[in-house]
């Protein structure tokens, strides 16, 4: 079975993008198969022919969209956006829900998502039990998180979303910065958060960036690569297997469930 990880934000400049993929970079070299939904010009060099709208409105199979980097990790191109996934019909979701239960015996499946907190990133978090929530020290970016953390909770998320601080000057300004966000959380919400790691700023994430290399390859020393790394074992070490994984058939088919029903999309935040 695969577990499917949702990375998020809620705000975008916070480095999500590039997280999730020397996330997917680092658990794959730790001998899991690893697959990663994003958006290939920053996911890769490769420059594909195929990308995720022509699976879905066009001819073209899901094996044939799927590249297989060097990078040891597969990647499904796409742009971040899944929400004209939610406007198919009954027959094209079924035809969709067939062919991702037939992919390969994925152990991991990377979403990145797009910032914007929508019905469609809301249905994606809700859809899997691993959320990765990406917050920095700016006022906008914790308002965003406690935002999405309500409106996931409000909806009916019972499961820990795992917090990164990134972009931060040093480590104890990032540990300060997860403390502040935790204390003017809304603790009266049904959801747990947990601190999964510290990725301090470092000019190699943005010089991998532009590069589009992973900062993990060309930057492997870099203190952003070390917090990765330390991130992704923490992630591991902490999957005990309790939580049933789905199949990205199963992913998908809650995904579609949530996207369609009748979900809160507004919350008040407390702190009190």
């Amino acid at each position: 079975m695969t577990k499917t990880i949702v990375i998020t934000s809620g705000k975008d400049g916070v480095g999500k993008t590039n997280l999730c993929v020397n996330t997917a970079l680092e658990i794959s070299r730790q001998n899991f198969r690893t697959c990663l939904f994003a958006d290939t010009h920053s996911a890769s060099e490769l420059k594909p022919e195929n990308n995720l709208n022509d699976f879905i409105f066009g001819d073209k199979k899901l094996e044939e969209v799927i590249l297989h980097s060097s990078k040891t990790f597969d990647i499904i191109p796409g742009n971040s956006d899944f929400g004209k996934m939610a406007q198919l019909g009954g027959k094209k979701i079924s035809d969709l829900l067939f062919s991702f239960s037939h992919l390969k015996n994925y152990d991991y499946f990377i979403i990145d998502t797009s910032s914007e907190i929508t019905r469609n990133l809301i249905a994606l978090c809700l859809a899997t039990t691993e959320i990765i929530l990406v917050i920095t020290s700016e006022a906008t970016s914790l308002t965003k998180a406690h935002l999405l953390l309500s409106i996931i909770s409000l909806n009916g998320y019972r499961g820990t979303v795992k917090i990164v601080v990134s972009k931060c000057p040093s480590i104890p300004v990032s540990k300060k910065t997860y403390i502040r966000f935790e204390a003017k959380r809304d603790k009266r919400l049904h959801i747990e958060v947990a601190l999964a790691g510290i990725i301090p700023y470092d000019p190699n994430m943005e010089a991998s960036a532009s590069e589009q290399k992973p900062l993990l390859t060309h930057y492997p020393h870099s203190i952003a690569s070390q917090g990765i790394r330390a991130m992704v074992s923490t992630l591991l070490d902490s999957d005990t297997g309790e939580d049933t994984p789905a199949s990205p058939g199963q992913f998908w088919q809650h995904y579609f469930d949530f996207v369609q029903s009748d979900l809160l999309l507004t919350a008040t935040i407390s702190s009190d």
